[in-house]
């Protein structure tokens, strides 16, 4: 008899500190195998937190395979256990994973990059002048 391969839905949540490489990995890991990359709003963003939760909720009702990328749920340990449970009693045949991204040069590398992009903003923004 052959075995029946069952369709299941993923979450990854990424943490780290701001700088660290998390969308890099996701880039790097996730996007080729399907994975969908979503982050909770900042301000001036368009899109409530309800409403990206929703999808997030939506997409993975569908066997979706999404990636968490957020810093907000990095320093909050009640709120990413709460985004847990309430994905684990909600969504049926779920695999859920938390990735925590190291940097090897520690809070130095994550200064340094923090710089680069601000300088890269500014460079841009120079430019379009």
């Amino acid at each position: 008899m052959q075995a029946r391969l069952r369709a299941f839905s993923q979450l990854v949540i990424l943490l780290g500190p701001p700088c660290a490489g998390k969308t890099t990995y996701y880039q790097q890991e996730y996007e080729l195998k399907g994975f969908t990359r979503t982050s909770l709003p900042i301000d001036g963003d368009e899109q409530t937190v309800g409403e990206i939760l929703d999808k997030l909720f939506e997409s993975l009702k569908h066997k979706g395979k999404v990636v968490l990328d957020d810093e907000q749920f990095n320093t909050n340990f009640d709120a990413r256990q709460g985004l847990i449970d309430k994905v684990k009693s909600s969504i049926k045949n779920i695999e859920i994973s938390v990735v925590n991204i190291v940097p090897t040069g520690g809070k130095i590398q994550c200064l340094w990059a923090s710089e680069f992009a601000i300088a890269g903003t500014l460079v841009l923004s120079f430019l379009t002048f």
